[in-house]
């Protein structure tokens, strides 16, 4: 130790060593800090790497043993187990990938199952993906998705696909399921729907096509076969008090089923009350409307209008005349089946009294089978005056009566040859020369008939009734004219011998 000249203590080595050691302290300890922030700043740039590239692989160790979801053996390579309260969103799971590929048809994928499970044991089941949530309360949940899909396209794509299932079986399968929804109900219900398609346009944007359901024929090339190809296979509706195979709601639209067949306003069949359809080219009225009960007249008012029909009484088959097309066309009853148990049961008759014919003169029965013969309206109300037959008209009625005799059918005899049967009569148009060589009218009398039809074709363009013509008799009122003449020669031979017929 080292004192001045007042006897102070102006140096002591211990000190001195001290504060030497202190000092060096400092600087190993900067040196450290400095190492620290090095590394801190390669922590920083390494997170920054993993956040631009994360690719994240977790690899199990085999394992044997029971399987559970609960406090025991867990079963999961990864798991989150967590509370979250407060007015969070949690996710488990949240993939903010920015894809930006530098090569062509490249893909990428959030989440991707790849199982592979081989045993010589059966398996009961394998799942891609599994939701299995649950929702205790007390509160209500809005909704409770097993998936959503809520992809944005803000850019040109070819397709936009919430699920794809493409599967390849290269063992015996009983079933191929691409989806399928089984709930197990154990409250109250409004609408348990399989299947919801709602799409929504908004303003500029456009649907070329909305179809709710696509459903393609098998395709395939080679040796492989299909039993049975359904569109829509709807089995065992059972418990329904009301059971709807196919319901369409639509009171304001057209809706198809088939490229023919038309379904309008509402198409319920089973359960206990109609079906209406439309043929392709009827607008938007039904052509059929089919009650469940035909002797309780319940079709709908609505409908009641076109198509065939059951009524309280009979069955009507219905349409709409020339020219009364329109938003609300005028239908006319054109035939009716009698299904009253009285003594008109089973009749058929027309619609229009007097106004509809049996056959066409292009389109005509070949026979007629009858027990009794045809009741002809003669009611004096319906009819001018009875008047006699001018001299000229019994004339060519007396040449008539020589013109009878037996011919046989031309295409009888194509067909049958020496066995096609004689039948008696004459021709239209050797009855037609008689009346115009009395100076007569042929065609003023009703028992002379003559038509023409022009050409008529199908959709295709196929004929379907070629043009053409054809003479026909009245045969009833040929014979009372014939019978006239006949009259009129018993008379003269009954005035020339003296005979008469009281008046």
């Amino acid at each position: 130790m080292v004192y001045d000249q007042y006897g102070n203590l102006v140096w002591d080595r211990y000190i001195t060593d001290t504060a030497y050691a202190a000092t060096q302290d400092v600087a190993d300890l900067a040196e450290e800090v400095a190492q620290v922030q090095a590394s801190v700043a390669q922590v920083s740039d390494d997170l920054s790497e993993l956040e631009s590239n994360l690719s994240i692989e977790v690899t199990s160790k085999r394992f044997e043993g029971t399987a559970s979801d609960d406090a025991g053996t867990p079963d999961a390579v990864f798991r989150v187990t967590r509370t979250v309260g407060g007015t969070a969103s949690p996710h488990a799971f949240r993939d903010q990938t920015a894809f930006k590929p530098t090569g062509a048809n490249q893909a990428a994928c959030s989440f991707d199952a790849a199982m592979t499970s081989s045993s010589s044991q059966n398996i009961d089941h394998t799942v891609g993906f599994q939701s299995r949530s649950t929702h205790n309360g007390p509160g209500s949940v809005r909704i409770v998705y097993g998936s959503e899909s809520s992809n944005v396209i803000n850019a040109a794509i070819t397709s936009a696909i919430s699920f794809f299932s493409q599967d390849r079986i290269n063992a015996p399968t009983t079933n191929v399921w691409a989806c399928q929804y089984r709930p197990a109900i154990y409250a109250a219900v409004t609408n348990a729907y399989g299947y919801v398609f709602n799409p929504a346009v908004n303003d500029g944007a456009s649907i070329t096509n909305s179809i709710g359901l696509r459903i393609e024929g098998v395709q395939g090339a080679g040796s492989g076969s299909v039993t049975n190809e359904y569109g829509v296979y709807i089995k065992n509706q059972t418990l329904g008090a009301n059971r709807y195979p196919i319901y369409i709601e639509d009171t304001t639209a057209r809706n198809y089923i088939g490229a023919l067949t038309q379904i309008n306003q509402t198409l319920q069949v089973g359960g206990g009350s109609r079906l209406s359809l439309g043929g392709a080219n009827s607008g938007d009225y039904p052509a059929i409307t089919w009650n469940y009960d035909p002797r309780a007249n319940t079709y709908i008012a609505a409908l009641a209008a076109s198509g065939f029909q059951w009524s309280a009484n009979n069955f009507l088959f219905r349409a709409a005349p020339p020219g009364s097309a329109g938003a609300t066309p005028t239908f006319e009853t054109l035939l009716n089946i009698h299904t009253t148990n009285d003594a008109n049961y089973g009749a058929v008759f027309p619609g229009l009294a007097g106004a509809q014919k049996l056959g066409i003169s292009s389109s005509r029965w070949s026979e007629v089978f009858a027990v009794n013969g045809a009741i002809n309206t003669s009611d004096a109300r319906e009819k001018t005056a009875v008047r006699p037959l001018t001299a000229a008209e019994i004339n060519a009625a007396k040449q008539l009566a020589r013109e009878i005799g037996g011919f046989k059918w031309l295409a009888a005899v194509a067909a049958k040859g020496e066995a096609a049967r004689t039948h008696i009569g004459m021709t239209v148009q050797r009855a037609v020369e008689i009346m115009q060589a009395n100076s007569l009218d042929p065609f003023a009398y009703g028992f002379i008939c003559y038509d023409q039809w022009p050409e008529e074709r199908d959709d295709k363009g196929n004929i379907t009734i070629p043009a053409g013509d054809a003479y026909s008799f009245r045969k009833d009122e040929l014979h009372a004219f014939i019978l006239a003449g006949f009259e009129a020669r018993i008379s003269a031979l009954e005035a020339s011998s003296g005979e008469g017929v009281a008046s």
